[in-house]
């Protein structure tokens, strides 16, 4: 996966996230897996 593609699928859960107001800290802890994921 590209990093413009990650970036894209980011966004996507970002802005997802937002609209529903579902910002908890089990939403932000994802994202930080997500992301560590696709460091390797």
């Amino acid at each position: 996966m590209t990093g413009r593609a990650r970036l894209i699928l980011l966004k996507k859960f970002f802005y997802s996230f937002r609209l529903e107001k579902m910002w908890t800290n089990e939403s932000y802890a994802f994202l930080f897996e997500f992301n560590h994921l696709f460091e390797h």
